[in-house]
């Protein structure tokens, strides 16, 4: 019985992924490099692809000190893309 049950998760979550399952990556996409401000390092990419969606997130941060002063500074972006109908 036991492999049924494996074998079953297994089928079902290829034909998920075959039908257009969510993708995720650490990475940011090619030409989204742009967007991160001069001096600033990336924190935490991310994308999503699921269907018609694409999400697009990160973190771009930066330290600032002086000789009576340390701060950071963050830029956090989330972006989302949706693909309608033609109409």
């Amino acid at each position: 019985m036991r492999r049924v049950r494996v074998l079953t998760l297994g089928l079902a979550a290829v034909a998920t992924f075959a039908l257009g399952a969510t993708i995720a990556t650490d990475k940011l996409p090619a030409g989204f490099e742009s967007l991160i401000p001069n001096g600033y390092r990336l924190v935490s990419p991310g994308c999503t692809n699921y269907g018609g969606m694409v999400g697009i997130t990160f973190v771009a941060a930066k330290e600032f000190t002086g000789h009576h002063f340390h701060f950071n500074s963050e830029y956090n972006v989330d972006l989302f893309f949706y693909q309608t109908r033609k109409g």
